[in-house]
């Protein structure tokens, strides 16, 4: 997909984790670090959620949906807060959209 951006994530979008990213919970969050990109990134609870839905990878469609579950809301009104978000860590190389 080359340079990620928001506009170009659709509910088909393949997301998967990517590199040697390593996490942890920080009970209001978690921290990602990438020790051969010397990154690290501090995620909200929410953000931290998404990292782990991430597991395996899934569609934006399916992430949308599965978040929209646990947190109330439709798939709608979590598609661009979550777009922005997978965006900004494909750039970081965290993620990889197919």
């Amino acid at each position: 997909m080359g340079r990620a951006r928001a506009n170009d994530i659709r509910a088909e979008t393949t997301i998967s984790r990517t590199g040697d990213w390593l996490s942890a919970d920080t009970g209001d969050g978690a921290v990602m670090m990438s020790p051969s990109a010397a990154q690290y990134i501090g995620l909200s609870s929410t953000g931290g959620r998404i990292w782990e839905l991430l597991a395996r990878p899934r569609t934006f469609g399916d992430l949308c949906a599965a978040l929209a579950d646990e947190y109330e809301i439709t798939a709608a009104d979590a598609e661009p807060d979550v777009r922005q978000f997978i965006a900004s860590l494909a750039e970081r190389g965290a993620l990889a959209l197919a």
